[in-house]
């Protein structure tokens, strides 16, 4: 398994630099990183979108079929841009459409949520 970590500030604050590159630092790998206001991801996989972020550390099973259902048209797509666009479709319930082995983070901007998810084993 690869790495991922989050903060989020309950209390609306930004989140705190110097605890932001401590957290980051813990990785024995490089991390990409996405922060915004009191909200801060950082992964192997980083997928962003407007108000919406995956961090993952994500090996989907039967990609071509989540990608036929979803619509979608490049089959090169990362694992944490099909999370996102699996969670745009259905919501939370994308976890139980999503095969294979996977953990991952996921903040929703417009809800003002942060979801943590691991796959079903």
């Amino acid at each position: 398994m690869n790495a991922f970590a989050g903060v989020i500030r309950l209390d609306g604050g930004p989140v705190d630099a110097a605890q932001w590159r401590a957290i980051q630092s813990g990785s024995r790998m490089p991390l990409l990183n996405w922060s915004d206001g009191p909200v801060g991801l950082a992964g192997t996989q980083l997928h962003v979108e407007p108000d919406l972020v995956v961090v993952a550390d994500a090996r989907l099973d039967r990609r071509d079929t989540l990608i036929e259902v979803l619509g979608l048209g490049d089959p090169a797509l990362s694992d944490a841009a099909l999370i996102g666009a699996a969670y745009r479709r259905w919501g939370v319930d994308c976890v139980d459409r999503l095969l294979g082995d996977f953990a991952f983070l996921l903040w929703d901007g417009r809800e003002r949520r942060l979801l943590g998810v691991r796959d079903h084993m």
